[in-house]
Parts: structure tokens; C-alpha cells; sequence
């Protein structure tokens, strides 16, 4: 296609293969910068890593793919079988920062201030960019961070009440961090939903013991 060739002939303009830096000095600069509308991208290695093998993507990298995820699904519904949204990586911050000051608290969830949690709060509710109420769809697609380097999805079946998890590396240790993390999500979702009311909107389903955990699969 001529958009992938016109895509590869910029990637290689400038690019230093035998050095640790990938472009030669000046040549990584764009100017304009590319607005993504959640970030702007002033590098030319971040494209280049997205479209490299191999190449460990950041944060910004997660942030952009699942934003544009949730845009798709907002505006183009009938591409997907079911109706979708994402969280993304600033909601998985939030979730963990919360599950983490209530175990060092030990504190009932009952009683859990979720005021300060707002932020948590907006996202479930559709308040982010191209948002859509979770009360709306059936399944949630959503980043969550394992190490400091690593993603892995979990896909929220709001219906089923469970959490699927997708990864990329398996090992005994390693998937016991991952199980770990996913439990963090599988407390705190409820929760979150009893607070908000959530199951009032959503009549298809009976919510039974609200504050019980998701179920976590993979």
C-alpha cells in the first residue's frame, strides 16, 4: 500500500542503525508535533517502536492504542460484536493506588472515601476521552500494568461478573504477580459499582452479593 511505503521512506529518513540512538542527532525532532489528542508526540522513535519488532512500547504507547480502542467503539459501534469500551493506563493508577490505601488502612469498604477517588469514579461513568458509561456495554477492555514494564489486558465481562486475562509471558512466578494485580480489579470493580449506583441502571442483570469479588480467569 502506498500509505505503508510512505510510512516506512519517513521511518528511514535519518535512521542510525549501528548506533544506541536510534535517529541521528536531529533527525528524531517532529516539528510540528503529533497531537493525539491524550498526548503529543514530539519524537520520531516513538513511532518508530510501534512499528518495529521487538521494540518495548511505553506507557504513552498503551495509552494511545486504547484510547483509539474506545474511539472506535464509540463512534463506530457496529465494527465490534458487542458493545465495548476501555479504561486505560491513568484508571489502572488510580484502581491500584485505591486497593493499595485501603489494604494499608484496613479499612472497611463500607467506609472507603470515595471522594478522593473521584478520578476512578469519572472514568466508569464515561468522563474521559471519547468515554462511554460502563452501564452501556458488556464488556471492558483494560490495560493493566504487571511490572514497571509490562501490560497485560484484562477484558471486563460486566454480565459474567469476571475478568479475563491476556498475556504475553508465562512462568510460575510471573503468573502469580499477574493473578495478583487481577485481584486487585476484581475487588475493587464492585466496589466501585455498588458506590456508583451501578446496578440500579443496569436492570438486565441482579446484582446479588454486590460487594463479592469478580471472578479472574487466565
Amino acid at each position: 500500500m502506498d500509505l505503508e511505503r510512505d510510512f516506512s521512506d519517513w521511518i528511514n529518513i535519518g535512521l542510525n542503525k549501528r548506533a544506541r540512538k536510534i535517529f541521528y542527532p536531529g533527525c528524531d525532532v517532529l516539528d510540528p508535533e503529533f497531537d493525539f489528542k491524550i498526548d503529543v508526540i514530539s519524537s520520531k522513535s516513538w513511532f518508530y517502536k510501534l512499528s518495529q519488532p521487538g521494540q518495548l512500547l511505553s506507557d504513552l504507547h498503551v495509552d494511545v492504542m486504547f484510547y483509539y480502542l474506545r474511539k472506535k467503539a464509540l463512534y463506530h459501534p457496529n465494527f465490534y460484536s458487542v458493545k465495548c469500551t476501555t479504561s486505560s493506563r491513568v484508571f489502572n493508577f488510580y484502581l491500584v493506588r485505591a486497593y493499595d490505601g485501603m489494604k494499608i488502612a484496613a479499612s472497611s469498604p463500607m467506609y472507603f472515601d470515595w471522594i478522593v477517588e473521584a478520578a476512578m469514579c469519572n472514568y466508569v461513568m464515561g468522563y474521559a476521552y471519547c468515554g462511554r458509561p460502563w452501564a452501556d456495554v458488556d464488556l471492558v477492555y483494560m490495560p493493566i500494568l504487571v511490572t514497571n514494564n509490562h501490560w497485560c489486558l484484562g477484558v471486563l465481562d460486566i454480565l459474567e461478573k469476571k475478568i479475563t486475562i491476556y498475556d504475553s509471558i508465562r512462568g510460575a512466578k510471573h503468573d502469580i504477580e499477574v493473578r495478583n494485580h487481577a485481584e486487585k480489579y476484581a475487588t475493587m470493580l464492585p466496589l466501585l459499582f455498588i458506590h456508583l449506583q451501578f446496578w440500579d441502571i443496569r436492570k438486565d442483570y441482579h446484582v446479588g452479593d454486590g460487594y463479592a469479588p469478580f471472578k479472574v480467569n487466565g
